[in-house]
C-alpha cells in the first residue's frame, strides 16, 4: 500500500511537466475572467487598507471602529501592496491568479505520489474549474485560501508519513485561519492529532494565530465576531433553507455534494491520519456553509476554498469505488470534469452584470470625488468601489460597516442573502448629505429607479420625503446619476434638479 508523500512518481520530469501545464492552464483560465473582477466587496477591503496606510487605522470611515470585513490577512496583504505603491486591484487579481496556478501545480505533483494513474486528474479539474477561475479574479482572498488549505493538508500528511515537524503544516493552516476563520474546522483535527502525538508546538500554531486575531479584534473593535456575521446571520430555519439551496447549486456548478459523498471512499487505502482529518474537515466546513446560508456571489464563493481538496478526495474515492472496473475510471472522471464546464456559459451574464453595475460604481466614485465636498456624507448600499474611489464618509444602508443595523429584525421577504437588515431611522439620524438609491443604476431603456426592498422604507419615510430632493450628477464614461440631496447641504458641482420619481 503506497502512502502519499513516501512513494515517488515513476517519472519526476513528466510529473513536473504535467504540473507546469496544468498551472499554465489555470493561469490562462483565471485570466479569462479578469474583466469580471475584482468584485465590489473587494473594494471595501481596499478602503480599510487605504485608511490604515494613511494612518487612520483599520477602519472604513475614519473615527468609526467597526470591523466590516472577515478576511484579516487579505487586508494586510493589500496594505503591504499599497505601501509599495501598487494598485490594490493589481495586487488582488495578481495574487489570485498566481495562487490558482500554484494550486493546480501542487495538486498534480502531490496527487501523482498517491495515485500515479489518477493523480493528475484533481489538478486538471481544478485548472478547468469555472468557480476557481472566476474567484481567482474576483478577489477577497478566496483562491489564496484554497491554496493555503491545500498546502496545509499536503504538509500535514507528509509530516505524519515521514515523522517530520508539523510546523510547516501549522503555518499553512494558520495562514488559512487568518484568511478566513472557518479554516479552524480543518485546524482542529490537525491540532488534536498533533497534541496526542506529543508535537504540540506545530499542531497548535493555527489556534495560536486565531487567538492572536481574536485578541486583536477585541482590542480594536470590542467584539468577538465581525459585524458582517451579525448583519448576515438569519434565524436558523431561514439560513438552513438558503444553505441547502446553496449546496444544491454548488453541486450542480462544481460537483460539491457528489464529491463530498465520494470523499470517505478515499480512506480505504490509507491509514494516514491526515486523510481522516481532511475528510472530517470537509464535512464540517460544508455543514458550516449550510448553517450560515452561503452568500449571494456567483459560483459558490464559500465552497471554492475546499474545491481542490474535494477534487482530490472525491476522485480518489471514485478510484476506490471503481477498483473492480479500472477501465472505466478515466472515462468517468473525464465525463465528470466535462460536466462541470457548463457554468462557463454564465461568464457572459457575469460580464454583463459587471459592466452594468460594478464598472459604473467605479465611475460614480470618481465623479463624486470631483464634484462633492470631501466633508460630506453619502448614504448608499454598494459601498465598495463608490466608497473607495470617492473617499467620502459613507452611511452604509445595509449596515456592513455600522454598529446599528445588525440589531434590526431581518426582513425575510427579501431573497438576496446578506441584504435582509436595514434601518431607515438610523440612516436618517446620520444626516447624510446625499443618498444614492437603486444601486445608482437604471434598467436599460428606463429612467426609473429600481429600488431594493431594503431601500423602500427609506424612500417612503416622511423625513426623507420632506428633506431630500432629487438631482442628477454627470458621471464619467456613463449616464448621469440620480442622487437625493438633503435640503441645506452644499450642491454637488454640475448637479441639475429633476422632478421627484
Amino acid at each position: 500500500m503506497e502512502d502519499w508523500g513516501v512513494a515517488q512518481a515513476s517519472s519526476p520530469r513528466s510529473v513536473h511537466l504535467t504540473a507546469a501545464l496544468c498551472g499554465l492552464a489555470a493561469l490562462l483560465h483565471g485570466a479569462s475572467f479578469a474583466s469580471s473582477g475584482p468584485c465590489d466587496d473587494d473594494f471595501i477591503l481596499y478602503r480599510y487598507a487605504q485608511n490604515l496606510v494613511a494612518g487612520e487605522g483599520l477602519v472604513y470611515n475614519p473615527g468609526e471602529w467597526i470591523e466590516g470585513f472577515s478576511t484579516w490577512l487579505w487586508v494586510l496583504v493589500l496594505v503591504a501592496g499599497m505601501g509599495l505603491g501598487l494598485a490594490p486591484e493589481l495586487v488582488s487579481q495578481g495574487l489570485g491568479l498566481a495562487s490558482f496556478a500554484a494550486l493546480a501545480w501542487v495538486l498534480v505533483v502531490f496527487g501523482q505520489r498517491k495515485s500515479p494513474e489518477l493523480g493528475w486528474i484533481p489538478g486538471l479539474a481544478a485548472a478547468l474549474s469555472p468557480a476557481l477561475a472566476y474567484h481567482a479574479s474576483l478577489g477577497l482572498g478566496t483562491v489564496p485560501l484554497a491554496l493555503a488549505l491545500t498546502l496545509g493538508f499536503v504538509l500535514f500528511q507528509q509530516a505524519e508519513a515521514r515523522g517530520a515537524s508539523l510546523v510547516p503544516a501549522g503555518l499553512a493552516l494558520g495562514i488559512a485561519c487568518l484568511l478566513r476563520a472557518e479554516a479552524l474546522l480543518f485546524a482542529l483535527p490537525f491540532a488534536a492529532w498533533g497534541w496526542r502525538k506529543g508535537r504540540g508546538v506545530g499542531a497548535l500554531l493555527p489556534l495560536l494565530f486565531l487567538l492572536g486575531l481574536s485578541i486583536t479584534r477585541w482590542r480594536l473593535y470590542g467584539r468577538t465576531l465581525p459585524v458582517t456575521y451579525d448583519v448576515k446571520k438569519l434565524p436558523l430555519l431561514a439560513d438552513l433553507g438558503y444553505g441547502l439551496r446553496y449546496l444544491t447549486r454548488g453541486t450542480l456548478e462544481s460537483g460539491v455534494g457528489a464529491l463530498l459523498l465520494l470523499a470517505p471512499w478515499a480512506l480505504r487505502d490509507t491509514r494516514n491520519q491526515a486523510w481522516k482529518a481532511l475528510v472530517l474537515g470537509l464535512f464540517l466546513h460544508t455543514l458550516y456553509v449550510v448553517y450560515v446560508g452561503g452568500d449571494y456571489l456567483p459560483l459558490g464563493r464559500f465552497f471554492v476554498p475546499t474545491l481542490p481538496l474535494l477534487y482530490l478526495t472525491g476522485f480518489l474515492g471514485l478510484r476506490e469505488l471503481l477498483r473492480a472496473r479500472p477501465h472505466v475510471l478515466l472515462p468517468v472522471c473525464a465525463l465528470f470534469v466535462l460536466a462541470l464546464q457548463w457554468p462557463q456559459l454564465q461568464r457572459f451574464d457575469i460580464r454583463e452584470r459587471y459592466a452594468f453595475q460594478e464598472e459604473r460604481w467605479k465611475q460614480i466614485g470618481l465623479s463624486l470625488r470631483d464634484r462633492v465636498d470631501e466633508d460630506q456624507r453619502i448614504a448608499l448600499s454598494p459601498i465598495g468601489a463608490i466608497g473607495f474611489h470617492s473617499g467620502l464618509h459613507v452611511v452604509d444602508i445595509l449596515g456592513l460597516t455600522s454598529d446599528a443595523v445588525w440589531r434590526a429584525d431581518p426582513d425575510l421577504t427579501i431573497d438576496l442573502k446578506g441584504h435582509h437588515r436595514y434601518d431607515a431611522d438610523w440612516v436618517l439620524s446620520q444626516e447624510p448629505d446625499l443618498c444614492i438609491l437603486g444601486n445608482g443604476v437604471l434598467a436599460p431603456g428606463s429612467r426609473t429607479l429600481q429600488l431594493g426592498s431594503w431601500e423602500r422604507t427609506l424612500f417612503t419615510h416622511p423625513e426623507f420625503t420632506a428633506n431630500y430632493e432629487p438631482f442628477t450628477i454627470p458621471i464619467h464614461e456613463s449616464y448621469p446619476l440620480i442622487v437625493y440631496k438633503r435640503r441645506g447641504s452644499p450642491m454637488p458641482r454640475d448637479a441639475q434638479p429633476i422632478q421627484r420619481f
